[in-house]
């Protein structure tokens, strides 16, 4: 009985990540920060279906990792996304500070808290190399996305 419960959950989390997974991917080509082919919707449903299958096929082969490489390129990936998700709370209270003059020691307080818990992963060597790898695909990602804004800049002028 507990195994339908736990696959149940897991199932509802999946479908919750891909509903919001495909709308904003559809959003970014909306805004040219991905491929324009995931703009069209149904004129039915209005749903973004090509950005649903693409999600939908990130999300299988995220799940093939783990039986083809389940100590390489799955265990990354299980290994940075708790740092991932640590700096994208980070950014959600930095802009939230930036947005909300009021209440703004809420905003320091969960800085600080988040800061306790990147700071006890750090004694720990497996956790210690987990903020590494993270850092590394953080500081990655932001590259990218300078040199995506550089490019779109120098082509509007």
């Amino acid at each position: 009985a507990m195994t339908v419960v736990i696959l149940g959950a897991v199932l509802s989390t999946l479908n919750s990540g891909l509903y919001a997974a495909s709308r904003l991917l559809h959003d970014m080509a909306r805004h040219g920060d991905a491929p324009g082919m995931l703009l069209p919707v149904s004129a039915r449903t209005r749903l973004p279906q090509r950005a649903v299958v693409v999600c939908s096929a990130a999300a299988a082969l995220i799940a093939l990792t783990a039986v083809v490489s389940p100590h390489l390129v799955f265990a990354f990936l299980v290994s940075v996304i708790g740092s991932f998700i640590i700096f994208d709370y980070v950014l959600i209270v930095i802009a939230r500070q930036l947005l909300c003059r009021h209440a703004r020691w809420q905003g320091w307080t969960a800085l600080l808290l988040l800061a306790v818990v990147l700071g006890a992963m750090l004694p720990d060597p497996a956790t210690r190399a987990e903020l590494a790898l993270s850092a590394v695909a953080i500081v990655a990602v932001g590259v990218a996305a300078r040199l995506r804004h550089r490019d779109i800049a120098s082509h509007a002028v």
